[in-house]
């Protein structure tokens, strides 16, 4: 994702997206805003330090989280 020169993505899967940001060597995420699934998150040594990052599990947030993502505007809590 960082060699892309993605800054924004979203990874879908509660429990899972948790992990999958484990994977990418993402170690923290710093809030964007009160109550928004949008992240700012951190990883020494790893491309993806500084991106926009949404974890979105189950059930949780509205249906249009996605779409507001790709038009690159912050999701509605």
């Amino acid at each position: 994702m960082g060699c892309a020169g993605l800054t924004r993505a979203a990874i879908a899967g509660g429990d899972t997206s948790g992990h999958a940001a484990l994977q990418l060597g993402i170690d923290a995420l710093t809030a964007l805003g009160p109550l928004a699934p949008l992240c700012c998150a951190h990883g020494a040594g790893t491309s993806l330090d500084g991106l926009d990052l949404a974890l979105k599990g189950g059930q949780v947030g509205r249906p249009d989280c996605f779409t507001a993502l790709r038009q690159g505007r912050r999701p509605p809590a």
